[in-house]
């Protein structure tokens, strides 16, 4: 009897999901929008896609077949219009809404700013780093985070490549660069990043298995639930880059009761103007947001560095014509010129947006909820309810906008009238959520 009863519960689980994937597929409001068939019946095909890494050139390869609008998932579409990129997803009064499966993924009881779907309690917690990210602040950590990191790492690449003859992995040696100068930002103080043997920095390892994780979380929440379960099968990955981030906010506090901060490293700035505003703040939720700050300001700054001295590099006439303008600039290359300055060497600011361009360091979806009322795209009513995303990819590389997308060419930028190529640049995203680390 017992069988019978399992059989039976079986045959009703296969008949339900069943008869969903035909509902998906032929009858679900969104059944007239093309895309990949599997996508239709199950968010099969979309998990797979983003588990290889390559869902922003999947989905790019599906829209150049089927149009400006694709069904990606049962409830979920990718729309490919820089208009409605600008104007209704990401501009700054959007109605769209995170979608919460996509940013939970990232959470925990605590949460952080990123994960964050509710606009009040993001735009709060959001003012209170805006003061430690003002171009006013950033300029004034030059001599006390910047220069001191940049020359630490060049005497570090010396030391490897000249005096011991080893070759150097780009993609690490940046990482630890930026890990350094993200860690000194947050916390005032680094995360040895310099002494890793051969820039294999241990935090870097968990950083690199991140990516999968959240993936599994996103597509399979109730796998979120076996927290034990996730820190073995993460190892090095959410646990240490967690701790590596409340050993930080740790070595602050202390510096703070001694005395020996001074308001323009991130955290300090943010309890001195919660302290100020009486807004308590939770210690978990800190250190959620250190994870987040130091994942975010390593990988992506590593990218677009690491895309711009690999193309230096491969072109070496583009290299030495970037030398000489900021030699004219600053005359004497072992100073350290202000970043106002260079900022009005042309090429720099050429090779600098090329990079970001290239190397196009958020391919997410960064994926919305269609408001109340649901939402009119070129002639197709999108009902309310549904997810919707448009990757900053599909722009950066428009050929209509940069003839010879796949090609680094910093050129591009030295020309009149760049207005066409600045709408399309939102590497940072746009509006109340874009990237609060682009300036």
């Amino acid at each position: 009897m017992a069988h019978i009863t399992i059989l039976v519960a079986l045959a009703s689980i296969l008949l339900l999901t069943l008869c969903k994937a035909i509902y998906n597929a032929y009858l679900h409001p969104l059944s007239t929008i093309p895309g990949p068939r599997l996508a239709a019946f199950t968010r099969l095909w979309l998990f797979r896609a983003d588990l290889s890494g390559h869902a922003h050139t999947t989905i790019q390869r599906w829209h150049d077949a089927c149009g400006p609008l694709i069904r990606i998932a049962p409830n979920e579409l990718s729309v490919r219009s820089l208009d409605a990129y600008t104007r209704a997803l990401y501009c700054q009064n959007t109605r769209f809404a995170k979608a919460d499966y996509f940013y939970s993924a990232f959470d925990n009881p605590h949460g952080s700013v990123f994960s964050e779907t509710g606009k009040q309690a993001h735009a709060a917690e959001k003012r209170l780093m805006a003061h430690a990210f003002s171009r006013q602040n950033i300029l004034g950590l030059q001599q006390r985070v910047l220069y001191p990191n940049v020359e630490k790492w060049i005497e570090r690449l010396r030391k490897e490549y000249v005096e011991r003859g080893r070759a150097v992995t780009l993609w690490l040696a940046t990482q630890c660069l930026t890990l350094e100068t993200a860690a000194c930002f947050n916390y005032g103080s680094g995360a040895e990043a310099f002494e890793a043997e051969g820039f294999e920095h241990e935090l870097l390892a968990g950083f690199d298995v991140l990516p999968k994780i959240v993936t599994v979380f996103q597509h399979w929440p109730a796998v979120r639930t076996a927290a034990m379960w996730v820190q073995r099968l993460a190892g090095s990955g959410i646990a240490q880059v967690n701790a590596g981030a409340s050993e930080g906010f740790e070595r602050l506090v202390a510096q703070k009761r001694q005395g020996e901060t001074n308001g323009m490293i991130m955290f300090d700035s943010m309890m001195e103007r919660a302290s100020r505003n009486g807004m308590p703040l939770d210690r978990t939720r800190m250190v959620n947001n250190g994870s987040l700050m130091l994942v975010a300001g390593t990988g992506t700054t590593a990218a677009s560095l690491t895309t711009a001295i690999y193309y230096l590099v491969k072109q070496p006439q583009l290299w030495y014509e970037l030398k000489r303008q900021l030699l004219d600039k600053i005359g004497d290359a072992s100073s350290q010129p202000d970043v106002v300055e260079l900022e009005k060497v042309p090429l720099l600011e050429a090779v600098v947006k090329e990079a970001l361009r290239v190397g196009n360091p958020i391919r997410g979806r960064n994926p919305r909820v269609t408001p109340p009322g649901g939402w009119d795209f070129s002639g197709v009513h999108i009902p309310e309810g549904t997810v919707i995303s448009s990757a900053q990819l599909f722009y950066c590389a428009d050929p209509t906008v940069f003839p010879e997308p796949e090609k680094f060419m910093p050129e591009r930028w030295l020309v009149e009238d760049t207005a066409a190529m600045n709408r399309n640049l939102v590497v940072f995203s746009l509006g109340t959520r874009s990237c609060i680390g682009q300036k």
